[in-house]
């Protein structure tokens, strides 16, 4: 009996350590927000001139202009930004977390695909602000490599984050051109009345005998 219960023991051991590394294994990725490489609030930003964003992704590139308190696609200065696209990207350039610090200073960065990045960001003017590149992802999938020029290091962040930079280039998040309000109809006009028609008179025949008036009264 001693064995039997230690044999049953033992086997739901197993299948616990088996579920355990399953779950362990097949747990989706979690983005841990632990490293911050730079955070700026709009005041900052706009105390140091970062008015321009330049989004460089396959091939295609978007620059947005900081206009008062609003950023604009530059090629469509009077066409809004569709706020939770517009806000999710540039929230995550402008409040940048890594999932981890790799190293500073990486001389061969051909390894991580940053030879030739397929995504460039560029945050402020040209000869200054902050600036970042994309390469390849990561074996697991879950990130992208990420070098920042500011501090020369790689970095890894989450391939979801990456996925909304390269929509800013592919399809920037313009919202929708409001319809012209239909103009009223203009009212109809009374139709004005016919005018009375005068009725036509017999013809006087000219061989007509005048009429022999009455004998007057005595």
């Amino acid at each position: 009996m001693k064995n039997k219960l230690t044999y049953i023991t033992l086997g739901v051991a197993i299948l616990l350590g088996g579920y355990a590394y399953y779950e362990g294994q097949h747990k989706a990725p979690t983005d841990s927000t632990d490293v911050q490489v730079w955070s700026l609030d709009d005041n900052q930003a706009k105390a140091a001139g970062l008015d321009t964003l330049e989004v460089k992704a396959d091939a295609k590139d978007a620059v947005y202009k900081l206009n008062g308190d609003a950023w604009h696609l530059s090629t469509e200065p009077a066409r809004d930004l569709r706020s939770g696209d517009w806000t999710t990207a540039y929230g995550n350039i402008k409040n940048l977390m890594a999932s981890r610090k790799l190293d500073a200073h990486v001389k061969d960065l051909s390894k991580y695909g940053l030879a030739k990045p397929a995504i460039a960001i560029h945050w402020g003017p040209a000869t200054a602000g902050y600036g970042f590149e994309v390469g390849d992802k990561n074996p697991t999938g879950d990130a992208y490599y990420v070098h920042c020029d500011k501090d020369d290091t790689l970095y890894t962040v989450a391939s979801w984050k990456v996925d909304s930079w390269k929509q800013l280039a592919a399809d920037p998040p313009l919202a929708p051109v409001p319809s012209p309000s239909p103009k009223p109809s203009p009212s109809p006009k009374a139709s004005a009345a016919p005018a009375a028609m005068a009725s036509p008179k017999a013809p006087v025949s000219k061989n007509a005998v005048p009429a022999t008036p009455p004998p007057a009264k005595k």
